[in-house]
């Protein structure tokens, strides 16, 4: 499990924390089935006020072990970043979610990497359970499966409240 931040520190790693100013935190995480080889990824990109701007799961095939599986999170995360900041026009499958996002957001200054406790990754991880439902990759613009939105707004609440 880990986030890609584009600039943070964070003390608290046991509760979610938002991003500050003008950030997308993108938190992802991974499961992995050891004998049919295949992994899960899960990923949520929420900004400052803790809402979702975009998040998908991702199946993986011939993974050997969870390092690889969590390794695959990170680079589809990583991938869906380099595509936000890319000049060139997107022709994937989720382009349109690209180009909206990308009008969204400015360009990334800097790209930070932290492992931070499941405690603090639960909905990408619930995201990450949801996935295994399906058998391609699903994504879904400034939402969160049902499942996964009651967590994402615990999030919320508990950074916004102290709680």
């Amino acid at each position: 499990m880990g986030e890609v931040l584009k600039t943070r520190n964070e003390t608290n790693t046991n509760v979610w924390q938002p991003p500050r100013g003008n950030v997308i935190k993108i938190n992802f995480d991974a499961s992995f089935n050891q004998n049919y080889h295949k992994s899960i990824s899960g990923i949520i990109a929420q900004n400052k006020e803790g809402l979702v701007m975009a998040s998908c799961t991702y199946p993986w095939e011939n993974i050997s072990d969870l390092t690889m599986a969590e390794a695959r999170a990170c680079l589809q995360a990583v991938v869906i970043i380099k595509k936000l900041i890319s000049a060139v026009k997107d022709r994937s499958c989720i382009r349109s979610l690209i180009q909206e996002i990308k009008g969204r957001t400015s360009k990334f200054r800097s790209l930070q990497f932290k492992h931070i406790p499941r405690e603090a990754n639960k909905a990408a991880h619930r995201l990450v359970l949801e996935g295994r439902k399906y058998d391609g990759p699903p994504y879904w613009m400034e939402e969160v499966p049902l499942t996964v939105e009651e967590l994402v707004n615990r999030d919320k609440n508990r950074y916004s409240y102290g709680i």
